[in-house]
């Protein structure tokens, strides 16, 4: 299933675009306008909130308290910090090796008062797998994490059955080697491709981000303005080997090829 979301950018929440700006030039992420980046980030952000609303509206089981989500490769905060700030009921931590991105996530999360809910964790996530947080979040995300073998064998073990995997792709979306997703405990649900409108400037998004902006539909991509993001999404289904995921050894030199032959293996 392809869903074509028409993401529009007004203005948005000035602490949050200081954050992202010092992020970018701290070199956390690539160059480009910020409202492309935040594109992408919006096209997880309308991932996750169908998940969620499938969660509630029983499809997904229901688990206590907030819906937990964990960004892998958090780097500048892209997504982890907007969707976070866009949907204040989640509880976030933002997973990266690097002290140097970890300490900056620390002082935006302080700045951006939200704390109480969003957690920075420096670690691997191919070690961070296999502690206590195993199969524990509801959502997974990945922007720029690693190539799609790696991620979807680090992402889905942390996720609880039927959680959901959200994963940035190419323009033309992926095809999947079922087989593969699979042998990790995944499926392949839904491609959701964003695409850039032309938004009324000084639009309120609402508190949590959303507005009336972003159409969803299924089927072709709509033809008005170009791809900006494309966010593939997988449900976590049946039982998973406890050895999953490998060292990073044995990943970076074997990964899984989860993509069927002859299409792009491009990095998230």
């Amino acid at each position: 299933m392809r869903q074509t979301l028409r993401v529009t950018l007004p203005e948005f929440d000035p602490q949050l675009k200081t954050v992202l700006e010092r992020a970018r030039t701290a070199g956390f992420f690539g160059p480009g306008p910020l409202r492309v980046h935040l594109a992408s980030c919006r096209g997880f952000d309308e991932a996750v909130k169908d998940a969620r609303a499938a969660a509630s509206g029983g499809e997904l089981p229901a688990r206590p308290g907030r819906t937990r989500v964990v960004d892998l490769g958090a780097g500048g905060g892209l997504p982890g910090l907007p969707v976070a700030v866009w949907n204040s009921t989640l509880e976030v931590v933002l997973l990266d090796t690097s002290a140097k991105r970890t300490a900056f996530l620390q002082w935006a999360v302080a700045e951006l008062g939200i704390g109480d809910r969003v957690t920075v964790v420096e670690g691997r996530a191919e070690e961070f797998a296999h502690s206590p947080e195993r199969g524990r979040f509801d959502l997974a995300i990945a922007r720029g994490f690693a190539s799609p073998g790696i991620t979807m064998e680090c992402a889905a073990p942390l996720l609880a059955p039927d959680g959901r995997l959200l994963v940035a792709g190419p323009p033309g979306g992926r095809r999947w080697n079922d087989a593969e997703l699979a042998a990790l405990g995944l499926e392949a649900l839904a491609s959701v491709h964003g695409r850039e409108g032309h938004g009324r400037e000084g639009e309120d998004r609402g508190s949590d981000g959303s507005g009336d902006d972003a159409e969803v539909s299924n089927g072709e991509p709509a033809s008005e303005g170009s791809t900006v993001a494309v966010v593939e999404v997988l449900r976590r289904i049946g039982q998973l080997d406890d050895r999953i995921p490998r060292p990073w050894r044995q990943l970076s030199k074997r990964p899984r090829p989860v993509e069927q032959s002859g299409e792009s293996s491009a990095g998230t």
